[in-house]
């Protein structure tokens, strides 16, 4: 599982390019092993600037490893349009609750992006409150994108955390006074989405997250009797597919998708409405040196057979830049609204040919 928080540092340095209008956050200290997803994200400091270091971690271990980690931002920093703390950057790590003042380093004609200055000690109020594993779970379909929502905050904002090695964004917006998000499933296990909601109190600004726990899983292993925390999703087709890349590319890293094959299984005749039943799945990838990289599906749903390689192109075919974002339960709904309620045997990811420029254009669910 991985969790989400801050992350702890031992130096901290802030450089700005006013020509490129772009801030370089930097970080070096020691984490968790298997700490990944490092982000400076923005918080809200009325009149100043203030981000949060943050990384998602799992599985747990009592091993430390170091890092160093650097983010570049785009924003027109102006020092006078800032009246609390001008010239300094309020950044929050695990050590430093409250938060470090580091100087923010101006690029001149002596200074190189690759400075650093010493951060500052000071006092702040914190304004963050943490709830964790929340009862009131999303919207939840079958094999369909997770879907959360939460009021308008009309004074403030709202935000969204989440690991993308579990979870892709497909969506977002504002629904009748209610924020959404949607997701995508890309793999089994537990995870978890952090919502921040900010708002106006007259004479500060505060901000409360609350946490809720997700478990992504195959259906059949779902329970007859389920609680509404933690969230419970099941494996999507993306999700399954994502773990067939996910483990071509441990033994080839350069390989890319190029497309998909669904069928029914051998010992299923009758076509069907239901892309369920299409079990049976064969993805295959471009690897280097104009080779295939092919895969299989293993015995049940989420496994596959070790991938294979042969030593020859796969012609006809574009990369598909992956996850993408619609779900094939999303596409045959679209289908039968359409009017085309034929069943079908088999479906095919992949772009489609007869385009002069296959690659400006989106991969496609073929039946």
């Amino acid at each position: 599982m991985g969790f989400g928080g801050l992350v702890p540092a031992k130096k901290l340095a802030a450089v700005y390019n006013p020509a490129k209008q772009i801030l370089t956050l930097s970080a070096e200290g020691e984490v968790q092993r298997f700490t990944y997803g490092f982000t400076f994200s923005r918080e809200n400091l009325p009149g100043g600037l203030k981000y949060s270091l943050e990384g998602w971690t799992g599985p747990l271990t009592k091993r430390l490893d170091p890092y160093n980690y650097k983010q570049e931002i785009k924003i027109q920093l102006l020092t006078e349009h800032y009246v609390v703390n001008p010239g300094y950057v309020t950044i929050v790590t695990a050590n430093d609750g409250q938060g470090k003042l580091v100087k923010i380093r101006w690029l001149g004609l002596q200074d190189s992006e690759d400075s650093a200055s010493e951060p500052i000690m000071k006092d702040e109020v914190a304004l963050k409150e943490k709830s964790q594993a929340s009862s009131i779970p999303p919207s939840l379909q079958h094999s369909k994108p997770i879907l959360y929502q939460t009021a308008v905050s009309k004074t403030g904002g709202n935000t969204i955390k989440f690991d993308p090695t579990f979870l892709t964004m497909v969506d977002a917006g504002n629904n009748h006074g209610k924020v959404f998000w949607k997701f995508n499933s890309l793999k089994t296990g537990d995870t978890q989405i952090e919502v921040t909601s900010t708002y106006d109190v007259g004479i500060m600004w505060t901000s409360r997250t609350v946490t809720y726990d997700v478990s992504i899983f195959v259906l059949p292993s779902l329970p007859l009797n389920t609680s509404p925390s933690p969230i419970e999703l099941e494996l999507s087709f993306l999700g399954n597919v994502n773990i067939a890349v996910d483990q071509v590319r441990k033994r080839y890293p350069k390989a890319e998708l190029y497309e998909v094959d669904a069928n029914l299984p051998m010992n299923i005749t009758p076509a069907t409405v239901d892309p369920h039943d299409l079990t049976k799945l064969r993805a295959v990838l471009r690897n280097v040196n104009n080779s295939t990289v092919i895969i299989d599906s293993g015995s049940s749903r989420g496994t596959w057979e070790e991938p294979y390689l042969i030593e020859q192109p796969w012609v006809e075919d574009v990369a598909i830049p992956w996850p993408i974002k619609m779900e094939i339960v999303e596409a045959v709904d679209l289908m039968l609204k359409a009017g085309f309620l034929e069943p079908f045997y088999d479906c095919t990811l992949r772009h489609p040919l007869g385009f002069d420029a296959p690659e400006d254009k989106e991969p496609c669910y073929i039946f």
